[in-house]
């Protein structure tokens, strides 16, 4: 783990939110569209936690510029990953706020 990385679950453990701060693999892709079941099988298979469309083409040119980054990703929806789901993805449930 990087030294941001560390911070931020030294920050995360302070504030009492270490329990769902979690490290993984972020998948950039084009979109926009909700990903099939079969791109969702072939990004897990990959080794993707988790997929955007955000984030990448930004570090790519932080990187490039010389800037360190560390990157914070709010998960929003669960990809469905099953052909039998009966669960499904769509915009209201990505905008909808838990109360």
């Amino acid at each position: 783990m990087t030294d941001l990385g560390r911070l931020a679950r030294e920050v995360a453990e302070e504030q009492g939110c270490s329990s769902f701060l979690q490290q993984g693999v972020y998948c950039n892709v084009g979109g926009p569209a909700f990903e099939t079941v079969a791109e969702t099988k072939i990004l897990l298979s990959l080794g993707a936690d988790a997929v955007g469309m955000s984030t990448v083409p930004e570090v790519i040119v932080a990187r490039h510029s010389g800037l360190r980054v560390f990157g914070l990703s709010l998960i929003t929806i669960h990809m469905v990953s099953e052909y039998g789901s009966q669960d499904r993805v769509n915009h209201e449930e990505v905008l909808e706020i838990p109360q």
